[in-house]
């Protein structure tokens, strides 16, 4: 098992890799949710990054409560994050990230919405398609929405 320390080195490269992710597992969920608090943005988002390629409860819960950060690169973080994971905690999220105050996050997750999302996250799509505040927003769920089945 790494240390707190050693995970922070590897989350801490300019550009991260699959690479860099490959090399955490299971042993290191406890230091990534740790991670998940650190006073940098970055460094939290990219502890969303390690923990949604692990298959593992403890990190799922962790992203669900990585979704409700009040840090807007954490929030984005987890956005991006939803392709990788399963299909209904990725609709959690979704659901949740829709409705987000910030414009960036709610792009981030109507660009991560995966063919297959529940149907609730569908209806979302479509209101935001006609009632967001940002024309670019209503744009990008209008071709998000023709595209789902």
């Amino acid at each position: 098992m790494k240390t707190l320390d050693e995970v922070r080195t590897l989350l801490s490269d300019i550009e991260p890799t699959e690479a860099t992710y490959a090399a955490l597992d299971r042993d290191d969920i406890p230091h990534l949710v740790t991670l998940l608090n650190d006073q940098e943005a970055w460094m939290a988002a990219r502890a969303v990054h390690a923990l949604s390629r692990q298959d593992d409860t403890t990190a799922r819960e962790a992203l669900v409560q990585a979704s409700r950060d009040v840090r807007t690169p954490v929030r984005i973080a987890v956005a991006t994050a939803v392709p990788l994971l399963p299909t209904k905690l990725g609709s959690t999220l979704l659901d949740h990230l829709l409705d987000d105050e910030d414009v960036g996050v709610r792009k981030f997750a109507l660009r991560s919405v995966p063919v297959e999302v529940a149907s609730p996250v569908r209806t979302k799509i479509q209101r935001i398609s006609k009632e967001d505040a940002y024309p670019e927003i209503r744009v990008l769920a209008e071709t998000v929405h023709a595209r789902l089945p």
